[in-house]
């Protein structure tokens, strides 16, 4: 029998305060799409560990914890990661790093954000570049703003576009933005497309982006 395809989960929501729910109901989602599930070690090495919450550079804790992910992510045949905004307009630091590495893997690697603001718009206090053809934008630091509609960095969304077609992006509102599953469940749809679990919309193809669902949803 054909194993199932392993997919490392990236993401933020570890530091979420109901972390081992939110991921528990991935883990489930994931497991009835067909996928084996590979989740970070940053809890169960912090649990553990007897060693203080804050230690020296250089060791400790925290090089366990990349030394566990990054042979997971090895391991994974995909992954399926989370850019919603993070402790600022853009994604989570740690989930870019994950992204980039198992782009370089040569994996496929599928995204989704809880907002559908597009970047420039979630930057905040800006202003518009005079004499500028076709309009420029600043931050207060006067740092020019990159404005191509993207949900953020045009490198991570050109790393979605050509590794599995997109970004699903949806409006969730604030008391669900970090929680909501909806993302996560269109990002397992297109991925079990990819794999051949399950068959195309009616018109495409395995494989082709025509049968993966719409890249945007409401909540």
């Amino acid at each position: 029998m054909t194993q199932s395809p392993k997919l490392y989960l990236s993401g933020p929501d570890v530091f979420l305060p109901n972390a081992n729910a939110i991921i528990a109901e991935k883990v489930k989602l994931a497991q009835a799409a067909g996928f084996q599930v590979l989740i970070p070690g940053d809890d169960d090495i912090a649990k553990r560990t007897t060693a203080p919450p804050v230690v020296e550079a250089g060791g400790g804790i925290s090089r366990e914890i990349y030394a566990f992910n990054v042979a997971a992510m090895r391991e994974a045949d995909f992954a399926i990661c989370k850019l919603t905004p993070f402790r600022g307009p853009s994604a989570d630091v740690g989930t870019v790093f994950e992204l980039g590495m198992m782009i370089g893997l040569g994996k496929p690697v599928f995204a989704y954000t809880n907002s559908n603001q597009p970047y420039l718009e979630r930057i905040g206090t800006k202003g518009e570049r005079p004499g500028s053809t076709p309009p420029a934008w600043s931050d207060v630091l006067d740092c020019s703003i990159e404005n191509f509609g993207n949900c953020d960095n045009l490198m991570l969304d050109g790393a979605i576009a050509a590794s599995s077609g997109g970004i699903v992006a949806g409006c969730v509102p604030m008391a669900r933005f970090y929680t909501a599953t909806t993302g996560f469940a269109g990002c397992l749809e297109a991925a079990q497309l990819h794999y051949g679990l399950a068959a195309p919309a009616e018109g495409g193809a395995a494989g082709d982006t025509t049968g993966r669902p719409a890249f945007a949803f409401d909540h």
